[in-house]
């Protein structure tokens, strides 16, 4: 993405560079002071989301402006400014999961849950591997409107990563998803004892809590089987965890 154009004479970009406290005390990320936010309602959203998207299109990891562009961050979730959306779902894309600014992003985009969902979903649909998915659909999760396209687009990750898609699809919140999450938990298979043993413990586990969480109904079957995996699985952990090289849940 080519950077935009830095607004410097704008008053509004002034007052982003300028910091303050909020009660005597920080927040999990800057915000936007009383006359930034004042200035972009003067301002009007089309001007105000364009000096946000500016800002936050110009940020690079580890530069100087960083508390600039989450207090950018800030005010479009404030001022619910749909033209910043396209950026702030950027910010989620380009930036790392722990960068201040994506912080930011994500705060500001779970204020403007309509403005967000389609943009949202467009950005799951890119990602690359199951660590992007995991990522995504957490984002997808805490910020759109619950609705038919996100248990859609969550739903196939029951396929190759069932507890990830079972924690998603059960934080969503939609009792459609039942069906398929009730047919994820008949393929999972109890593992044999050994290498790999408790990750699939866990998956079936996981897609349980789900079903329950949802207010579904297992079968007599389903019960045994879930009710075995989480037996099995605290015996593992009261043992020491499991004797394994790599993490219990690889991201791809």
């Amino acid at each position: 993405m080519t950077p935009s154009p830095l607004p410097s004479d704008s008053r509004l970009r002034s007052l982003l560079g300028q910091s303050h406290r909020d009660d005597g005390f920080r927040s999990p990320f800057a915000s936007a002071s009383a006359d930034a936010l004042a200035e972009g309602r003067a301002e009007g959203p089309e001007r105000a989301a364009a000096t946000v998207a500016a800002v936050l299109d110009a940020y690079a990891p580890g530069g100087r402006d960083h508390a600039v562009a989450e207090r950018a961050a800030d005010l479009a979730g404030a001022l619910r400014l749909a033209g910043a959306v396209p950026s702030l779902v950027a910010c989620l894309e380009r930036l790392s999961e722990y960068d201040s600014v994506a912080h930011a992003a994500l705060g500001a985009l779970e204020r403007m849950r309509v403005e967000a969902t389609a943009p949202l979903l467009a950005l799951f649909g890119r990602a690359r591997d199951r660590g992007d998915r995991a990522r995504f659909g957490t984002a997808l999760v805490r910020c759109a409107v619950r609705d038919g396209r996100v248990r859609k687009a969550l739903s196939p990750m029951l396929a190759d990563d069932p507890h990830t898609a079972a924690d998603l699809l059960h934080h969503h919140g939609d009792a459609d998803a039942l069906p398929e999450l009730l047919a994820a938990l008949d393929r999972l298979e109890l593992p044999a004892p050994g290498h790999g043993e408790l990750r699939r413990l866990e998956e079936i586990v996981a897609v349980g809590q789900a079903i329950r969480g949802l207010k579904g109904t297992l079968t007599k079957e389903q019960r045994d089987k879930f009710r075995r995996a989480y037996e099995r699985s605290d015996e593992i952990w009261a043992e020491g965890g499991p004797e394994t090289e790599g993490p219990l849940f690889p991201l791809a």
